[in-house]
Protein backbone atom coordinates (compact mmCIF):
# COMPACT_ATOMS: atom_id res chain seq x y z
CA UNK A 1 0.00 0.00 0.00
CA UNK A 2 1.58 3.63 -0.81
CA UNK A 3 2.24 5.78 2.48
CA UNK A 4 0.15 8.31 1.46
CA UNK A 5 -2.83 5.53 1.51
CA UNK A 6 -1.68 4.13 5.24
CA UNK A 7 -1.24 7.97 6.34
CA UNK A 8 -4.83 8.79 5.10
CA UNK A 9 -6.37 5.20 6.59
CA UNK A 10 -4.26 6.23 9.86
CA UNK A 11 -5.65 10.13 10.47
CA UNK A 12 -9.41 8.52 9.14
CA UNK A 13 -9.38 5.98 11.76
CA UNK A 14 -7.85 8.74 14.73
CA UNK A 15 -10.74 11.13 13.39
CA UNK A 16 -13.34 8.51 13.24
CA UNK A 17 -15.67 8.89 16.09
CA UNK A 18 -15.90 12.52 14.94
CA UNK A 19 -16.64 12.21 11.27
CA UNK A 20 -19.26 9.48 12.58
CA UNK A 21 -20.86 12.01 14.42
CA UNK A 22 -21.02 14.23 11.92
CA UNK A 23 -22.11 12.14 9.12
CA UNK A 24 -24.93 10.58 11.65
CA UNK A 25 -26.18 13.56 12.71
CA UNK A 26 -26.28 15.02 9.18
CA UNK A 27 -28.56 11.93 7.95
CA UNK A 28 -30.85 12.51 11.37
CA UNK A 29 -31.70 15.95 10.63
CA UNK A 30 -32.51 15.30 7.09
CA UNK A 31 -34.42 12.12 7.95
CA UNK A 32 -36.45 14.22 10.27
CA UNK A 33 -37.05 16.61 7.70
CA UNK A 34 -38.45 14.44 5.28
CA UNK A 35 -41.06 13.04 7.71
CA UNK A 36 -42.06 16.47 8.23
CA UNK A 37 -42.49 17.56 5.17
CA UNK A 38 -45.87 17.18 4.42
CA UNK A 39 -46.83 19.52 7.74
CA UNK A 40 -43.96 22.15 7.60
CA UNK A 41 -43.64 23.11 3.69
CA UNK A 42 -40.87 25.15 2.73
CA UNK A 43 -39.42 25.72 6.67
CA UNK A 44 -38.45 22.03 6.39
CA UNK A 45 -35.95 22.56 3.43
CA UNK A 46 -33.88 25.09 5.44
CA UNK A 47 -34.09 22.63 8.14
CA UNK A 48 -32.69 19.87 5.64
CA UNK A 49 -30.01 22.85 4.50
CA UNK A 50 -28.60 23.52 7.89
CA UNK A 51 -26.18 21.31 7.81
CA UNK A 52 -23.95 22.90 5.04
CA UNK A 53 -23.51 25.53 7.65
CA UNK A 54 -20.54 22.70 8.78
CA UNK A 55 -18.71 23.77 6.69
CA UNK A 56 -17.11 25.96 9.38
CA UNK A 57 -16.40 23.10 11.40
CA UNK A 58 -13.92 22.16 8.94
CA UNK A 59 -10.78 23.93 9.43
CA UNK A 60 -11.28 23.32 13.18
CA UNK A 61 -11.34 19.96 12.77
CA UNK A 62 -8.36 20.33 10.40
CA UNK A 63 -6.03 22.84 13.45
CA UNK A 64 -7.25 20.07 15.96
CA UNK A 65 -5.92 16.97 13.76
CA UNK A 66 -2.67 18.96 13.76
CA UNK A 67 -2.49 19.81 17.39
CA UNK A 68 -3.58 16.27 18.50
CA UNK A 69 -0.53 15.06 16.99
CA UNK A 70 1.99 17.45 19.09
CA UNK A 71 -0.47 16.43 22.61
CA UNK A 72 -0.14 12.94 21.51
CA UNK A 73 3.98 13.18 21.00
CA UNK A 74 3.03 10.65 17.76
CA UNK A 75 4.23 13.54 15.43
CA UNK A 76 7.77 11.93 16.50
CA UNK A 77 6.80 9.10 14.42
CA UNK A 78 5.79 11.06 11.42
CA UNK A 79 7.93 13.13 11.25
CA UNK A 80 10.20 10.39 11.28
CA UNK A 81 8.91 8.72 8.12
CA UNK A 82 10.84 8.47 4.78
CA UNK A 83 8.02 10.41 3.07
CA UNK A 84 7.82 13.63 2.54
CA UNK A 85 6.60 16.15 5.16
CA UNK A 86 3.86 17.44 3.19
CA UNK A 87 1.86 13.95 2.40
CA UNK A 88 1.30 14.07 6.05
CA UNK A 89 -0.03 17.39 6.25
CA UNK A 90 -2.01 16.48 2.70
CA UNK A 91 -3.57 13.33 4.28
CA UNK A 92 -5.37 15.50 6.84
CA UNK A 93 -6.62 17.72 4.49
CA UNK A 94 -8.23 14.51 2.54
CA UNK A 95 -9.32 13.10 5.82
CA UNK A 96 -11.28 16.69 6.74
CA UNK A 97 -12.41 16.97 3.31
CA UNK A 98 -14.08 13.59 3.27
CA UNK A 99 -15.80 14.38 6.47
CA UNK A 100 -17.14 17.19 4.79
CA UNK A 101 -18.19 15.62 1.45
CA UNK A 102 -20.58 13.18 3.43
CA UNK A 103 -22.25 16.26 5.08
CA UNK A 104 -23.05 17.29 1.58
CA UNK A 105 -23.71 14.31 0.75
CA UNK A 106 -26.64 13.37 3.31
CA UNK A 107 -27.64 17.34 2.84
CA UNK A 108 -27.95 17.29 -0.94
CA UNK A 109 -29.64 13.95 -0.64
CA UNK A 110 -32.40 15.30 1.66
CA UNK A 111 -32.80 18.23 -0.10
CA UNK A 112 -32.98 16.66 -3.40
CA UNK A 113 -35.77 14.11 -1.43
CA UNK A 114 -37.98 17.04 -0.13
CA UNK A 115 -37.78 18.99 -3.77
CA UNK A 116 -39.14 16.32 -5.73
CA UNK A 117 -42.21 16.17 -3.27
CA UNK A 118 -42.87 19.57 -3.31
CA UNK A 119 -46.16 20.88 -5.01
CA UNK A 120 -46.51 24.33 -7.05
CA UNK A 121 -49.03 25.15 -3.81
CA UNK A 122 -46.64 24.81 -1.08
CA UNK A 123 -43.97 27.59 -2.66
CA UNK A 124 -46.03 29.71 -4.54
CA UNK A 125 -42.77 31.47 -5.78
CA UNK A 126 -42.27 28.59 -7.78
CA UNK A 127 -45.58 27.85 -9.73
CA UNK A 128 -44.58 27.12 -13.43
CA UNK A 129 -41.18 26.02 -12.05
CA UNK A 130 -39.60 22.60 -12.43
CA UNK A 131 -36.84 22.06 -10.32
CA UNK A 132 -34.11 19.62 -11.38
CA UNK A 133 -31.64 17.30 -9.11
CA UNK A 134 -29.14 17.75 -11.16
CA UNK A 135 -28.86 21.54 -10.85
CA UNK A 136 -29.05 20.79 -6.77
CA UNK A 137 -26.52 18.48 -7.24
CA UNK A 138 -24.03 20.58 -9.30
CA UNK A 139 -24.29 24.31 -7.90
CA UNK A 140 -24.47 22.95 -4.32
CA UNK A 141 -21.53 20.69 -4.76
CA UNK A 142 -19.55 24.10 -6.41
CA UNK A 143 -20.51 26.03 -3.25
CA UNK A 144 -20.08 23.68 -0.74
CA UNK A 145 -16.70 22.42 -1.93
CA UNK A 146 -15.25 25.78 -3.15
CA UNK A 147 -16.08 27.35 -0.20
CA UNK A 148 -14.73 24.70 2.31
CA UNK A 149 -11.39 24.69 0.01
CA UNK A 150 -10.92 28.38 0.56
CA UNK A 151 -11.47 27.29 5.01
CA UNK A 152 -9.30 24.37 5.31
CA UNK A 153 -6.43 26.66 2.73
CA UNK A 154 -6.61 29.26 5.53
CA UNK A 155 -6.37 26.49 7.75
CA UNK A 156 -3.04 25.30 6.13
CA UNK A 157 -1.48 28.33 5.75
CA UNK A 158 -2.10 28.96 9.10
CA UNK A 159 -0.84 25.48 10.39
CA UNK A 160 2.61 26.01 8.03
CA UNK A 161 3.31 29.37 9.65
CA UNK A 162 3.34 28.31 13.03
CA UNK A 163 5.75 25.76 12.04
CA UNK A 164 8.00 28.19 11.04
CA UNK A 165 7.12 30.93 13.75
CA UNK A 166 6.92 29.32 17.38
CA UNK A 167 6.20 32.28 19.52
CA UNK A 168 3.14 34.22 19.76
CA UNK A 169 1.20 31.26 17.92
CA UNK A 170 -2.55 33.06 18.81
CA UNK A 171 -1.61 36.09 17.34
CA UNK A 172 0.47 34.86 14.22
CA UNK A 173 -2.75 32.57 13.57
CA UNK A 174 -4.96 35.66 13.62
CA UNK A 175 -2.55 37.74 11.02
CA UNK A 176 -2.41 34.75 8.30
CA UNK A 177 -6.63 34.67 8.68
CA UNK A 178 -6.55 38.10 8.10
CA UNK A 179 -3.81 38.19 5.22
CA UNK A 180 -5.66 35.35 3.30
CA UNK A 181 -8.80 36.83 3.56
CA UNK A 182 -7.41 40.30 2.52
CA UNK A 183 -5.27 38.40 -0.52
CA UNK A 184 -8.97 36.43 -1.43
CA UNK A 185 -10.99 39.66 -1.69
CA UNK A 186 -8.11 41.86 -3.33
CA UNK A 187 -7.29 39.50 -6.29
CA UNK A 188 -11.52 39.33 -6.36
CA UNK A 189 -12.17 42.65 -7.37
CA UNK A 190 -9.14 42.93 -9.55
CA UNK A 191 -9.53 39.75 -11.26
CA UNK A 192 -11.83 39.56 -14.51
CA UNK A 193 -10.82 37.17 -17.03
CA UNK A 194 -13.94 35.97 -19.38
CA UNK A 195 -13.95 31.63 -18.44
CA UNK A 196 -16.36 31.34 -21.38
CA UNK A 197 -18.56 28.69 -21.10
CA UNK A 198 -16.26 27.71 -18.31
CA UNK A 199 -17.40 30.49 -16.14
CA UNK A 200 -21.51 29.29 -16.37
CA UNK A 201 -23.63 26.73 -15.57
CA UNK A 202 -26.72 26.04 -17.73
CA UNK A 203 -29.14 25.26 -15.70
CA UNK A 204 -31.85 22.10 -16.68
CA UNK A 205 -34.61 23.68 -14.27
CA UNK A 206 -37.10 25.47 -15.42
CA UNK A 207 -38.52 28.81 -13.86
CA UNK A 208 -41.82 30.52 -14.98
CA UNK A 209 -42.73 29.18 -17.25
CA UNK A 210 -39.53 30.50 -19.16
CA UNK A 211 -38.52 28.77 -22.32
CA UNK A 212 -34.94 30.34 -22.57
CA UNK A 213 -32.40 28.36 -21.14
CA UNK A 214 -31.38 29.79 -17.61
CA UNK A 215 -27.60 30.14 -16.43
CA UNK A 216 -25.81 30.72 -13.36
CA UNK A 217 -22.40 32.58 -13.24
CA UNK A 218 -20.01 30.27 -11.19
CA UNK A 219 -17.06 32.10 -11.81
CA UNK A 220 -16.45 33.27 -8.67
CA UNK A 221 -16.74 29.07 -7.01
CA UNK A 222 -14.14 28.69 -9.50
CA UNK A 223 -12.03 31.59 -8.25
CA UNK A 224 -12.88 30.53 -4.64
CA UNK A 225 -12.04 26.87 -5.26
CA UNK A 226 -8.50 27.54 -6.28
CA UNK A 227 -7.38 29.89 -4.37
CA UNK A 228 -8.24 27.64 -1.49
CA UNK A 229 -5.75 24.62 -3.67
CA UNK A 230 -3.36 27.32 -3.45
CA UNK A 231 -3.15 28.18 0.02
CA UNK A 232 -3.32 24.44 0.60
CA UNK A 233 -0.18 24.42 -1.20
CA UNK A 234 1.88 27.08 0.32
CA UNK A 235 0.88 25.98 3.52
CA UNK A 236 1.53 22.33 2.69
CA UNK A 237 5.18 23.88 1.50
CA UNK A 238 5.55 25.21 4.92
CA UNK A 239 4.96 22.64 6.63
CA UNK A 240 7.13 20.43 4.54
CA UNK A 241 9.91 22.87 5.14
CA UNK A 242 10.00 23.75 8.82
CA UNK A 243 8.02 21.10 10.52
CA UNK A 244 10.19 19.89 13.17
CA UNK A 245 9.65 17.78 16.84
CA UNK A 246 8.95 20.22 18.89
Amino acid sequence: MRPFAVLYLKEFKDNLNTVALLWVATFAIGLYAISQQAEAGIWVSILAASPYMGVLILPFLLAQSFASEIKAQTNYQLLALPIARWQVGLSKVAVVVTAGSGIWLFTTGAIHWLAIGFDESDMTFLQGSKLQGIDIWVLSGLGYHAFALLLLGIACVMEGAKQYIKKRRRLLGLGVFIACFWVYFKFTGELSIDLGDLGVYSLESEFLHSDEPMQAPIAGLLYTAVMGIGFIAIGLGLYDRFAEVD
